[in-house]
């Protein structure tokens, strides 16, 4: 309280109008008690202090909304929320909640989402008893988590945003506890994941699919993981695609994988005990994999009948893109488990699977080594040929390769780049049209 350079809350009488609480390591939130039900803020982030007045009703209500909105996040849905809930409050924590307690903030720490989960209760505790026991603010904090069964099992279905008598076709074993959704395990991640866009039949399958696979060891992967995040130095700013680029590289060379080899990307997985399903699921196109390794696994489950998956290519593409999750986000953004959709997420949302869809392609076919074949050919269409047949991967993915080159000496021409653009978005294009003919249907035969 005494590192605030807000005056508030620093005379005798203030104090004993005061409370201090810390929501993670370096936010701090100092509350001070005025007539009424009027409280000043005074809040305190690594980047910068903030201060304003409210009501302690309307802050209350605002932080049952943000505990609800923290401790139920979709746990593959990275998230950003102002930890004090006002509108012209400039000091913001962007927050990504994830089950294994990871809390990332704007400059990119890591705190334990227990200690803000905590914090907010204390924050809470203290607006709260300012309020009569009866009042509604009062009443909805300490009823902002569910405590019966029949409530608990009723978020549980929302949050997978189905019905009763679809979650019952889940067969997903009620919880008993409000912990078990703040931080759900691998096949409720995947079933709130994809609960929404996938059949309830369809959807049973591929979560049957991950029951049958046992938790086991992975030393191996644990061992490669660390050192790769601990061989890794990246530059502050350093943009997602390109972390993906470097920790792929460095896989490859960490197990003597020359440049222009190709990699066995299902051998790999073998090799570090990732257990490789396999299973068709028309009903849901663009469902390419799951993946879980939490309470399961680590198994990975493909779609046979993905967009992307359905053919040797696109498979080890969704292969690798897993992987990838496996070896940098386990105790990050993905600790359980992991849903590749055809179409991810967009913006803010699509940092973590930009990197782990680099971390892909640079292990299926590196940069420099399209590159250069590029360099050795001369002509793109002859290049595409080569690349895609020995490093079996699809014209999209070398083409993006070879566009995603930096740009001087050694790279492809101006002439090739502008080749290169044309046929990216000319793939492109005929990607998406196929996936919206998918979704909506052929277009109706003329007749005349």
């Amino acid at each position: 309280m005494d590192g605030f350079d807000i005056p508030i809350g620093r005379t005798k009488a203030e104090r004993r109008r005061s409370a201090w609480v810390t929501l993670g390591q370096g936010f701090e939130v100092l509350l001070t008690f005025s007539a009424g039900e009027w409280v000043n803020v005074a809040a305190k982030a690594p980047w910068g202090e903030t201060q304003f007045q409210g009501s302690v009703v309307v802050l209350l209500e605002a932080m049952t909304r943000l505990w609800r909105g923290l401790a139920f996040a979709d746990p593959l849905v990275p998230i950003e929320k102002h930890l004090i809930g006002w509108r012209f409050c400039r000091v913001g924590l962007g927050v990504h909640i994830a089950p294994n307690g990871a809390l990332r903030g704007m400059d990119h720490e890591v705190v334990p989402t227990d200690d803000v989960l905590r914090g907010i209760v204390s924050l809470g505790n203290q607006l709260s008893a300012r309020l009569p026991v009866a009042h509604l603010a009062a009443r909805g904090w300490r009823d902002r988590a569910p405590v019966t069964p029949e409530d608990i099992a009723a978020l549980d279905a929302s949050l997978l945003k189905i019905s009763a008598q679809k979650y019952n076709d889940l067969g997903l074993v009620p919880v008993g506890k409000t912990d078990d959704l703040i931080y759900p395990d691998d096949v409720r991640v995947v079933a709130r994941s994809a609960a929404s866009r996938v059949a309830p039949v369809a959807l049973r399958r591929m979560l049957d699919e991950i029951r049958r696979s046992p938790p086991q060891d992975t030393p191996l992967l644990d061992q490669v993981a660390e050192h790769l995040q601990q061989s890794i130095v990246l530059e502050v700013g350093c943009a997602f695609h390109e972390m993906g680029h470097a920790y792929a590289l460095a896989f490859r060379q960490s197990r003597g994988v020359l440049p222009n080899q190709p990699i066995d990307i299902a051998l790999v997985l073998r090799d570090f005990g990732v257990e490789i399903r396999r299973l068709s699921v028309p009903e849901a196109p663009d469902l390419d994999a799951v993946a879980a390794w939490g309470s399961y696994g680590p198994v990975i489950v493909v779609n046979t009948q993905g967009r992307h998956s359905r053919t040797p290519e696109g498979e080890r593409a969704s292969l690798a893109h897993e992987f990838g999750h496996l070896l940098v986000d386990r105790n990050g953004s993905r600790p359980v488990a992991d849903v590749r959709w055809t179409n991810g997420p967009k913006g803010f949302n699509a940092s973590w699977e930009q990197r782990a869809n680099a971390f892909a392609a640079e292990l299926l076919l590196p940069r420099e080594t399209a590159v250069r074949e590029l360099a050795r050919q001369g002509d793109l269409a002859k290049t595409l040929e080569v690349l895609c047949s020995h490093y079996q991967v699809s014209q999209l993915l070398a083409l993006r390769q070879l566009d995603n080159h930096p740009e001087g000496p050694g790279g492809p021409t101006s002439e090739q780049s502008r080749d290169i653009k044309h046929k990216i978005r000319k793939l492109s294009l005929k990607a998406s049209s196929r996936s919206a003919w998918t979704r909506r249907g052929p277009p109706p035969k003329l007749t005349r």
